[in-house]
């Protein structure tokens, strides 16, 4: 079940797995930079009420190339806040869009928080072991 969803994405919190799950949807490609700005937050918002171990990006379907102004956003942002709240491992599900796949590349190599550890997957399945690991 959802627990938020809109236009570009949606959140599903797997209690059992300990992984909040964000799912972004083919419609990123109308995103604004303010948009997935305002998408990250609820990102933020989701992590901090559900305290995950985890977190699995599905990128597979994201079409929105990151500038690199967001990529700094994003480290100085998002990946403290989720450090903050329990995440040790964010896990991404890899896009077929290679100048989308960059920017999520570059976005996560921008990482600062060494206690916060990330991996590519093909799958779902993949991915979820790797949490375990």
């Amino acid at each position: 079940m959802s627990d938020y969803k809109s236009k570009f994405m949606e959140v599903i919190f797997h209690q059992d797995k300990q992984t909040v799950e964000f799912n972004w949807f083919k419609e990123t490609v109308e995103l604004t930079d303010d948009d997935f700005r305002q998408e990250l937050s609820q990102q933020m918002k989701s992590v901090s009420e559900h305290k995950p171990q985890n977190v699995l990006i599905n990128t597979t379907a994201f079409i929105f190339p990151i500038s690199p102004e967001t990529q700094g956003w994003v480290d100085e942002t998002v990946y403290p806040s989720w450090a903050t709240n329990g995440v040790t491992k964010m896990g991404f599900l890899m896009s077929p869009e290679m100048v989308s796949q960059l920017s999520i590349q570059q976005a996560v190599d921008e990482n600062s928080q060494v206690e916060l550890k990330s991996g590519f997957f093909e799958t779902k399945e993949q991915a979820f072991e790797w949490f375990q690991s």
